[in-house]
Parts: C-alpha cells; sequence; structure tokens
C-alpha cells in the first residue's frame, strides 16, 4: 500500500494530542517551532520534570525517562545551549534542575516506584535490579551537552558521565535497542569532540541490531533509532527494506504497534491511540531523510 501523507495529516489533527499536532507541523508545514514548544511545556510538572509524554507510563509524577523524552523533543526541535528565548530558557532550566536533584552519583533512575501506582506497561513497573546504565542517561547526558551553558554545574557532571559512558559501553556493549537509541544521542551530541572508538562500535551495533524478521511481532528497524544524517551506517539494502517495511505496514492513516502492555492494567487502548501520532512522524521525518 502507497503511503497516503494526507491521510495521516488528517489522523493526526483528528486524534493526535496538541504536542504531536504542532511536532507534526514544524517537521513538515513550516511553522514555528513555538508551538510545539507550548504543547511540551504542558507536560512539565512544578518540580521541573516531565511526565505523560511517553503514553505507556501514565505516572502523573516527574520521572528521569519522561524528561529525556522532553528534552529529545527540544534537540530535535533546533534548541540549543545558545538559542533559548526566554520561555524556553524557563523550561530548560527548570528541567536542568530536575535532573540535578535526581541524579544518583553516575546515572539517573529508568523506573521509579511511584510508577507501580498507575497503569503502565510491564516494563515501567519499578525494578531496581534491572535499571539500565545507558537508559535513560545516555540520552539526558546527551542533551544537557547540547541545551545547557557550559558553566552549569550540572553540564561539568554531564561531560564525566559522558566518559564514563563511553568507557562501560565499550568495555561491556549492550545489545539492547532502547540502550543503544540513547546512546545515538550521544553520538549527535558529540560530534564536535568525537569518541570514535565508541562512536565505530555504537555503528556496528546499530547496523547488527537491524532485524525485519517475518514483518511480525517487535521487530528492530532503522526507524527504531534517532534521524540522523549518517543512519549509523546502515546499509542501503536495510534502508531500502525498511521503507518496504513501512508501506506493507501502513494501515491506511497510520502505523498500529506492535506491542501491548503484557500485564492486566487498565488503559492501553486508549493510550495505545496516543502512539499512532508519534509514530508517523517518526516514520515520516525517516522517509524524507532517505527519500532525498
Amino acid at each position: 500500500m502507497m503511503i497516503d501523507k494526507d491521510a495521516i495529516k488528517n489522523k493526526i489533527y483528528k486524534q493526535g494530542r496538541d504536542l504531536e499536532v504542532a511536532l507534526y507541523n514544524y517537521f513538515f508545514e513550516g511553522d514555528d517551532k513555538d508551538m510545539a514548544l507550548m504543547a511540551l511545556s504542558l507536560f512539565q510538572n512544578r518540580d521541573g520534570g516531565f511526565h505523560g509524554i511517553e503514553p505507556d507510563l501514565t505516572n502523573p509524577n516527574s520521572t528521569p525517562f519522561q524528561t529525556s523524552i522532553a528534552l529529545e523533543i527540544l534537540v530535535d526541535l533546533g534548541y540549543t545551549s545558545s538559542n533559548q528565548d526566554e520561555f524556553a530558557k524557563t523550561i530548560i532550566d527548570k528541567a536542568l534542575r530536575y535532573l540535578d536533584q535526581t541524579l544518583n552519583t553516575d546515572r539517573w533512575a529508568l523506573t521509579i516506584p511511584s510508577n507501580d501506582a498507575y497503569p503502565c506497561a510491564l516494563w515501567w513497573k519499578h525494578n531496581e535490579s534491572e535499571d539500565s546504565r545507558f537508559n535513560p542517561t545516555a540520552s539526558l547526558v546527551a542533551s544537557i551537552l547540547v541545551l545547557a551553558s557550559p558553566r552549569k554545574g550540572i553540564y561539568k557532571k554531564a561531560v564525566e558521565i559522558r566518559g564514563l559512558i563511553e568507557t562501560a559501553y565499550l568495555n561491556s556493549p549492550t545489545k539492547d535497542k532502547h540502550d543503544l537509541a540513547c546512546l545515538a544521542r550521544l553520538y549527535q551530541a558529540t560530534k564536535d569532540s568525537p569518541n570514535h572508538d565508541f562512536n565505530d562500535k555504537l555503528f556496528k551495533d546499530i547496523q547488527a541490531s537491524i532485524d525485519f524478521g517475518n514483518y511480525e511481532g517487535y521487530i528492530t528497524t532503522p526507524m527504531d533509532y534517532p534521524i540522523d544524517a549518517s543512519m549509523y551506517g546502515i546499509d542501503n539494502l536495510n534502508l531500502d527494506e525498511a521503507v518496504n517495511y513501512l508501506e506493507k505496514m501502513f494501515k491506511g492513516s497510520f502505523w498500529d504497534i506492535t506491542w501491548t502492555w503484557l500485564n492486566e492494567d487498565e488503559g492501553f487502548d486508549v493510550q495505545s491511540f496516543k502512539w499512532h501520532a508519534i509514530i508517523a512522524i517518526k516514520n515520516l521525518r525517516f522517509l524524507e531523510l532517505v527519500k532525498k
């Protein structure tokens, strides 16, 4: 099935959250990023952290993971430490203070105890023993390096943690695509001062992770990684196969998710619809990149 971009646009406008509508308009309609910033700000709590952006976790309290998603969006919108208006600076400074307060030595927790009090996917239930060294810490470090002034204490901590992350990954690499996606954010944020050993290893692991299988289930595709001009050296055959996959899996106006919450928590049906716009924007950005 050919991908009907007008149908996708209409579905996002009718069913998407204000955030995804504003992001769609920024990436594909030439709108200013101010509306996306305003929509994103509604997910920020008084403590500076964020909640609710990732639909599989409904905890209204701030979490480092949801804050990592918010900062990724700010970076994708083109914000840096040197181009923040007063409103953006307020949002970012509050988030940085939250991260400074929730940093546990050299990492941020992937899950927090209060997750368990609210409907969420099984993997968002709190489990300290399954905490990740790279998710969301690598993503948060990447965003801090882009968004924070080098004079800030949290920036200096991020520089130190970057080195620890890169060393840890080189000594004990991960195959988890969520970890690799966070590490890819770190690669993007440090192109001016690259660690070539880290980058080479990351590219190889991302390339090796791509597995379309039989197009069924929770597979790994190039769209699982942050948009980047390099696409991490993924070869043209796999990029072409990704386009083929998107065309075959298109549902007329959206792409469906390939997972469930794996538990009895209520709310999955409502939350799953929120993913349609998120996935559509991600896939359309990928298609725009590879078809240039």
